[in-house]
């Protein structure tokens, strides 16, 4: 059996035609009708023809896709423009700022509390029971004002014991004296010897001694007698009063306490790495927690000479005046050591975003520090932009910083990390 094979293309398998029962035909096609012959055992069979695929330009398929694509395309792009805009995101008042100008400064930290440059606590000098008590704890007293009265009547019993001692001494010195004198009269005389006159002499000596202590012990007494009046040694304000009238008081009890709040110290401490900030002289502005949004300023006065042993802090102290009396003592203040300032457009740490290189802030465009309502509403419209920005002087205890590629009056987000990407379109709702 032979076999053709077609032009460019592998064996072609025969194909099977039965004639008869029993009996298989096996017709082998050629590359063409005259190379195609028959295998019969007997008589030939005409051969098996096979129909022919058209074959349809690559071209044509290509140019069909693309008008497919096309149409679908069209039809997307009428959707997209059937469909509304996105809704703007909404902003809350406190979720935008405006950038402003502002000095900050920079220095080591202090904190400690505010106390009296002038101060004085006044003790029980004796004891006894309180029988009058003075002013009440914010009054204001002058010096030597009354403040309490202690009861004398155990002093005044020996203030006049005293008093009877010195009269008594008083007049054997007296007596002694005149002694004395009729003694010279008779040694002048001849009448008496001179040893009796000096007897007489050395007995007005000793009288006259007694009278030096007669005085100092009514004068001990006396003094004991004054202090049962316990008057104020400075003229100021009553910040304590211990006593009360029937309490029963022993030397040295606390009675009172008054202060001179016209001028105030800050006592605080600065770490010692930072004593190279320092100097008299220097400017100390802090806050307090009664004034949380106002800054007082002092001046140093005094740097202490040792570090703490424990600590290692330095102590200072920072006077300043307080003519209205606004600042009381005892509060806790904060503050720093002005040795480092600068002005420029400052905005909090929170509104920058330093997750890229360079940092940059989130500004709200087409908003202003009028804004659309004339409050600093973000305009219609109003979208989201990235601005790189530059970072300059830094004070961490109020957490702002100053930058330079925004201008004053700029609408920021608060807080770049939760702020919408660019490009979005923002609306500020109205504050409530």
């Amino acid at each position: 059996m032979t076999r053709s094979f077609r032009r460019g293309t592998g064996p072609t398998p025969p194909s099977r035609r039965e004639v008869d029962p029993g009996r298989v035909v096996m017709t082998v096609d050629g590359p063409s009708p005259q190379s195609r012959r028959v295998v019969a055992g007997r008589r030939a069979v005409a051969p098996v023809r096979y129909p022919r695929l058209r074959r349809v330009p690559v071209v044509a398929c290509f140019g069909l896709v693309a008008l497919v694509a096309l149409a679908g395309c069209k039809r997307d792009r009428a959707a997209q423009q059937q469909q509304p805009p996105a809704p703007p995101v909404q902003l809350a008042p406190a979720d935008v700022i405006a950038a402003k100008t502002a000095m900050i400064e920079t220095g080591p930290l202090v904190s400690g509390t505010l106390e009296a440059a002038r101060s004085a606590t006044v003790r029980a000098q004796l004891g006894g029971t309180v029988l009058r008590i003075g002013p009440e704890i914010g009054q204001t007293v002058a010096e030597n004002a009354l403040l309490a009265e202690i009861d004398p009547r155990g002093l005044g019993v020996a203030t006049a014991s005293a008093r009877a001692q010195l009269a008594s001494a008083q007049a054997q010195l007296e007596l002694a004296r005149r002694e004395v004198e009729r003694s010279q009269a008779l040694v002048a005389a001849g009448a008496v010897a001179r040893r009796d006159l000096e007897t007489a002499q050395s007995r007005v000596a000793a009288q006259q001694a007694g009278v030096d202590q007669a005085r100092a012990q009514l004068a001990t007494a006396s003094r004991q007698l004054d202090q049962a009046t316990v008057r104020s040694p400075i003229a100021g304000v009553v910040a304590q009063r211990a006593v009360s009238t029937g309490d029963v008081v022993t030397p040295g009890a606390t009675l009172y306490e008054v202060i001179d709040p016209s001028s105030i110290r800050l006592s605080a401490s600065v770490p010692s790495d930072q004593l190279g900030a320092l100097a008299l002289g220097q400017a100390v502005r802090f806050t307090v927690h009664g004034y949380p949004d106002e800054t007082f300023t002092g001046q140093i006065s005094r740097i202490a000479p040792s570090a703490d042993p424990t600590t290692k802090q330095i102590a200072i102290l920072a006077e300043m005046p307080n003519p209205s009396r606004r600042l009381l003592v005892g509060l806790l203040a904060r503050g720093r050591v002005a040795s480092q300032r600068a002005t420029g457009v400052v905005i909090p740490v929170a509104a920058i975003d330093t997750r890229t290189n360079p940092p940059a802030v989130l500004r709200v465009s087409g908003a202003s520090a009028s804004g659309a309502t004339g409050s600093g509403a973000a305009a219609p419209g109003s979208t989201i932009e990235r601005v790189p920005v530059k970072l300059g002087l830094r004070d961490p205890l109020r957490d702002e910083v100053i930058v330079t590629g925004i201008a004053p009056g700029d609408r920021i987000v608060a807080r770049a990390t939760a702020a919408p990407p660019p490009g979005s379109r923002v609306a500020l709702a109205p504050s409530s």
